[in-house]
């Protein structure tokens, strides 16, 4: 028998918490709990509860008792309310806001757009203090010339499955190379990755961006919150408000004994904030793992986060027996539900998550590929029944769900909507490394749509090691602008079957069987492309062609697959509780504009002797270049029927594969004096040591280029210097082992300048 407490935003602290005297405050009603003995539920009227404190449950107010925490309306907030909007130009409203920053604004509960340039600015080398690198360069040409204030702006570097957040130290033109110089908060291990001048980012939080509705800036010195509202809001009467609470929630145990038994049912949770992003950015892997070289993310107390983990407002580390049902999770401004260590018995259910920063249901962590004395893996998690919907609107990289080495995991009917990465993230680890009990994964009969909105290389579902007892079944997948399932590096003992599949790019990949794939069977499947990446069947990895399907007519077992997938029973109605008026941006689902191309940018380039790995000789086999591996038919519209190619949005350009020894491209080029030269090369090596390449000049051996083993992305690798004369040579670049080949350049390093007017902007050709 629950004995009943109540709560009311009327109540009064001091009085007894009947009914008729309720309390005013969540602090006031979690503190009774260690007062009274047996079971209790604490009975939230509805209304809004400011969180002062974060609610923690230890084993000492939980043991021996269940707890309920039930609500009737009641919302938790964390936020902090913006008033006094006034007009600052016609279009544009400000406010008096007294914050140290603010990485978040939300307007009638939906969020706005942090301002942010309209284009995407390419990396041109790194910026050096000595010989230590500290930050970066970029090209004048083209680049803002005037911020409102420069130390407001943050740098946003997305590349294909990694977002990354950079704050900046210093940032100064140099007018002798025509470049901008950004230092950054980061030591030299970050800069080697971010230094090719393929890489590209864009600019946020500047009054200057400011040009879009939906948009806003805050400016830290004058304290003035600035938005561009829509047509449809009067800035009069909307509920305007700021994130601010960073933990909502902790059921904190320990080794020798658990907290839990705790229920919360039919709550709010909204307004909360994650500042450390602004303190020192953001680095992350992937999914919602984080470079472990950030000690403020990494450490293992619960302020600091876990192992490499972006924090998140509720958390459980040592629990068990909690459940989580009927609530709204919505402006978080940062993870919503993570469940870190030895965590057991927990149900999800009938939730909403929406227009929050990063991922919804995070299960696990990176750091249980290890087993550590004391600590056990999350087990017997169920996830159903719930709508998340516009999440990581900030950490572009996070998932709707994601798990890591845990075991006994249902996800079970869920909505997982507008996502700008993948939907769900299933085990981790790459190349087979296992977690020491990862199994029983099983994802199934959820409805994913609209993912991959503005990274790549993901999907629906995503898989990154074995998982024994691994299925994913009766799902609806449609509309990603990627994969449809992806087994990746590692994946193993993993069934898909009766998904029925429509508007992905690609049906399936599945990684090459020497990144350890092995033990996939995918059968009964029904998509609408036959698309697929990787083996089909080879070794232990057998893909049956899945039923091929109209979206618009089809068959009655693939209609009844989708009949059942995501929420049912009363829980339908939780998607159009979470529907965001269609006259809203929908930023998870929108791309930043490609680099400005201008006429000159081509012109520079030649003269910086830039050359595109596409862009070798014509003449075909045996003139241009050597081939064993055929190309995919239609897999570029630029060179379709010579050597395989792809374009990879996260270097804006084609980038080429080979991969076999002996495979090899030709370049013609004027030498226009005799001197000594440099190649830079910038390609994605092989996770092995040796040699990447062999360069020739004019049929002659002229330098190998070492692989690089330990950074498998897209890197530049540098040659010489060596002795060239001065006229024309052809350059043949042979592969010595498979990787990627984006772009080279030949310099000296005391070249002629580029004409000064080639970086100059007009109007006529930039609209920033």
């Amino acid at each position: 028998m629950y004995k009943d407490f109540y709560v009311s935003p009327t109540g009064c602290d001091s009085a007894d918490g009947s009914r008729e005297r309720p309390f005013a405050t969540i602090e006031r009603a979690v503190k009774l709990i260690l007062e009274t003995d047996g079971d209790i539920r604490i009975n939230f009227a509805s209304g809004e509860y400011k969180i002062k404190e974060t609610i923690v449950i230890t084993p000492e107010i939980s043991a021996n008792r269940n707890i309920i925490f039930k609500g009737d309306g009641a919302n938790f907030f964390g936020g902090i309310y913006v008033n006094g909007w006034e007009k600052h130009t016609d279009k544009i409203y400000k406010a008096q806001l007294d914050l140290p920053d603010v990485r978040n604004l939300y307007v009638n509960t939906f969020p706005a757009t942090r301002a942010r340039s309209k284009y995407k600015y390419n990396i041109s080398d790194l910026y050096k203090k000595g010989e230590e690198p500290c930050g970066f360069l970029v090209g004048e040409k083209n680049f803002p010339k005037n911020f409102h204030k420069w130390q407001d702006v943050e740098i946003v570097n997305n590349y294909e499955w990694e977002s990354h957040r950079y704050r900046i130290v210093d940032y100064k033109y140099l007018p002798e190379s025509h470049e901008y110089a950004f230092e950054l908060d980061l030591s030299s291990a970050y800069l080697r990755r971010l230094g090719s001048f393929t890489k590209s980012f864009y600019l946020e939080n500047d009054l200057s961006f400011l040009k879009n509705q939906g948009d806003f800036y805050y400016d830290k010195d004058a304290k003035t919150i600035y938005y561009y509202p829509y047509d449809n809001e009067d800035m009069t009467t909307a509920q305007t408000y700021v994130g601010s609470k960073e933990m909502f929630v902790h059921i904190l145990g320990n080794p020798e004994k658990k907290a839990g038994n705790v229920t919360f049912d039919g709550i709010r949770f909204s307004g909360g904030a994650c500042n450390v992003l602004t303190e020192k950015g953001y680095r992350c892997r992937q999914s919602d793992a984080m470079d472990t070289e950030f000690p403020e993310l990494t450490g293992e107390t619960p302020k600091d986060g876990y192992f490499g983990i972006n924090t998140a407002q509720f958390r459980m580390n040592y629990a068990e027996n909690v459940t989580v049902k009927n609530c709204e999770f919505i402006n978080m401004g940062s993870a919503v539900i993570a469940m870190y260590d030895s965590v057991k018995n927990v149900l999800v259910e009938g939730n909403i998550f929406r227009d929050s920063s990063a991922v919804a249901v995070r299960i696990g962590h990176a750091g249980h590929k290890v087993k550590r004395e004391g600590v056990d893996v999350c087990s017997d998690i169920t996830v159903k029944n719930n709508v998340i919907a516009r999440m990581c609107g900030e950490l572009y990289n996070n998932c709707g769900i994601s798990i890591y080495y845990e075991k006994n995991i249902k996800i079970l009917n869920n909505l997982i909507t507008d996502q700008p990465y993948t939907g769900v993230s299933v085990s981790w680890g790459w190349n087979g490394a296992p977690g020491y009990e990862c199994c029983n994964i099983e994802v199934a009969n959820n409805h994913i749509r609209r993912v991959m909105g503005m990274l790549n290389d993901g999907g629906c579902v995503y898989t990154l090691c074995g998982v024994k007892g691994g299925t994913i079944h009766d799902n609806f997948f449609e509309d990603s602008r990627d994969r449809g399932l992806y087994n990746d590096a590692g994946s193993a003992h993993i069934n898909s079957y009766n998904n029925v599949i429509v508007g992905c790019k690609y049906f399936i990949q599945v990684q090459e069987l020497k990144y350890s794939t092995k033990d996939i069977k995918v059968y009964n499947n029904f998509s609408d492309t036959l698309r697929t990446l990787g083996p089909t069947d080879k070794g232990t990895v057998e893909v049956k062609r899945p039923v091929l399907v109209d979206r618009d007519n089809l068959p009655d077992e693939a209609r009844g697959i989708v009949e059942k997938a995501g929420p049912q029973g009363e829980y339908r109605a939780l998607e159009e509780r979470a529907a965001m008026p269609a006259w809203h941006r929908m930023r998870t689902w929108e791309r930043v504009s490609n680099t400005f191309v201008s006429k000159s940018d081509k012109e520079i380039a030649r003269l910086k002797r830039i050359f595109e790995a596409e862009d070798f000789m014509e003449g075909g086999e045996g003139v241009g270049y050597h081939k064993t591996l055929k190309p995919i038919k239609n897999n570029n519209p630029y060179r379709p029927d010579e050597v395989r190619m792809y374009y990879n949005p996260a270097v804006m350009s084609y980038v080429i594969q080979m991969d076999e020894e002996g495979e090899w491209l030709n370049y013609k080029y004027d030498i226009p004096e005799t001197d000594e030269y440099y190649i830079d090369m910038i390609a994605r090596p092989a996770k092995q040591e040796g040699t990447l390449a062999k360069w020739y000049i004019d049929g002659e051996w002229l330098t190998d280029v070492p692989a690089i083993a330990s950074d498998p992305e897209y890197t530049t690798v540098i040659v010489g210097p060596f002795h060239m004369e001065k006229g024309e040579h052809i350059f043949k670049m042979e592969f010595a082992m498979p990787f990627y080949f984006d772009k080279f350049r030949i310099y000296t390093g005391k070249e002629a300048p580029v004409p000064e007017e080639l970086y100059y902007t007009t109007d006529e050709d930039f609209d920033e």
